[in-house]
């Protein structure tokens, strides 16, 4: 979700925690749940370990894909002369589509960060194949 709000053009993330609700006897919390915990602590990390990125306004440029996904999202992001490209995907199942970047026609996006791999996406003729696993998101510099 922080990577979708990211793409939307948000310019900060918060996080809350319920467990201050007056009537902590039923529910989820938090200290009941390490496992969720450690999923959000490595996803803070990541986050704040892209902030420099994370935090460029998105650029003019569209990046879209094809044929037209409601659940695949991206945005470029310029600045200092370097060019990122962050995509997400809001499905529960792998989605696929055609990936194109305004201006662009041959380049590399070369992976800073996702939940899978480091696998770099390959422009060519102004288009690149993009496979998104359920619920996962990454970040690529352009070169």
């Amino acid at each position: 979700m922080a990577y979708l709000a990211l793409i939307a053009g948000a310019n900060g993330l918060g996080v809350y925690a319920w467990d201050d609700r007056l009537d902590k006897k039923t529910g989820w919390h938090t200290k009941e749940h390490p496992e969720d915990m450690a999923v959000l602590r490595a996803g803070i990390q990541e986050l704040k370990s892209l902030e420099s990125v994370l935090l460029i306004p998105n650029s003019e440029r569209k990046a879209l894909f094809t044929p037209r996904n409601s659940a695949l999202h991206a945005a470029v992001k310029e600045s200092g002369g370097k060019t990122y490209l962050l995509v997400a995907s809001d499905s529960r199942r792998e989605e696929e589509g055609s990936l194109a970047v305004d201006g662009l026609s041959d380049a590399v996006a070369v992976c800073l960060a996702d939940g899978r791999s480091k696998e770099s996406i390959h422009i060519k003729g102004g288009k690149a194949p993009l496979k998104l696993p359920a619920l996962s998101a990454a970040v690529y510099e352009i070169k």
